[in-house]
């Protein structure tokens, strides 16, 4: 209990000696930070001894385990505001200004009174009648009467509100036209189409295999594929008639026999059967119709008799070839 009052204690002297005076006595471990300036805050750690050691939090400054953290402004808070100045002296005076427009003329002064009339004077004897005089100078007019002051100018009145757009006028009469422009230049050639479908074809489509690897016969005499022989992928554009052929020569011996295959199924009268020579030749040809899309096409064998197929001899060779007018 008592240590934690004695911890307490300097914790209020760090925090309290913080604040600049000339009471200032802890000593600094490192420099204020430069990012101080920023927030006008300055970051501190004060240990159990009260020494006091500046931090900057935006740079991972932290205080430690054995540390309590304390803070205080760079700047005090803003004093009252000082009273009104005097006011400044007058300015310069301005240029004249423009010359308003004249006065209305004034009013005519009033007619001079009339003189007192005379007394008539006693008749006299009247005189012969004298020749007429000349006729008397005409008497001077009267002087004019003093002009009235000018008008003190008013002053502007002010600017009257924009008035209402007017009507849209009728639309004039369409001009004659122009003379025709220059032709422009051929502007660039437009993306290729799509590709057509193809078109009839004037020759049948055709795919030939010829045998061209050694093989040893079955001697088990039952049916079986020709090596290399076999179509398995035969297209069809469409249906159509086609006609197909085969061959197949061997060094027998004995005696062989093929049929052809389409679709798994043995095409009825197709067998070709040769035998008791030293080579022998089936030669087979088939006509029919299959419709559009994959078909697979084979020629079987069968023979008791063992021989190799060697397809470098003269006297031996392969071939399956099937013609298609599919288009």
């Amino acid at each position: 209990m008592l240590l934690n009052v004695m911890w307490s204690s300097v914790v209020f002297a760090a925090v309290a000696l913080c604040a600049p005076s000339s009471a200032f006595a802890i000593r600094l471990r490192t420099p204020a930070p430069s990012s101080s300036s920023t927030t006008g805050v300055i970051y501190a750690c004060v240990d159990r001894d009260g020494e006091l050691r500046l931090i900057n939090p935006n740079f991972g400054g932290r205080c430690r385990s054995n540390e309590v953290s304390v803070t205080w402004s760079q700047v005090g808070a803003p004093g009252p505001q000082g009273p009104a100045g005097p006011p400044g002296p007058a300015g310069p005076q301005g240029s004249m200004g423009m010359q308003g427009p004249a006065g209305p003329m004034g009013p005519a002064g009033p007619p001079g009174v009339a003189g007192a009339t005379g007394p008539v004077g006693p008749a006299g004897a009247a005189g012969p009648t004298g020749a007429t005089g000349p006729t008397g100078p005409a008497g001077s007019q009267g002087n004019t009467g003093p002009q009235g002051p000018a008008g003190a100018q008013g002053a502007p009145g002010p600017a009257g509100p924009t008035g209402p757009q007017g009507p849209t006028g009728a639309t004039g009469p369409t001009g004659a036209p122009g003379m025709a422009g220059p032709t422009g230049p051929t502007g660039p050639t437009g993306a290729t189409g799509p590709m057509g479908p193809q078109g009839p074809a004037g020759f049948p489509t055709v795919r030939a295999i010829v045998g061209a690897k050694s093989w040893n016969s079955d001697i088990h005499n039952v049916w079986g594929p020709v090596p290399d022989l076999q179509m398995l992928n035969f297209q069809m554009g469409k249906a159509g008639p086609v006609a197909i052929t085969w061959q197949v020569a061997v060094p027998m011996n004995g005696h062989i026999v093929t049929h052809l295959v389409i679709d798994g199924a043995v095409m009825p009268g197709t067998n070709m059967v040769v035998g008791n020579t030293t080579y022998a030749t089936t030669i087979g040809t088939y006509y029919t119709t299959l419709s559009s899309g994959t078909h697979t096409i084979e020629v079987h064998y069968r023979t008791p008799y063992a021989f190799t197929f060697d397809p470098t001899a003269d006297f031996q060779s392969m071939r399956l070839q099937a013609m298609a007018f599919d288009q």
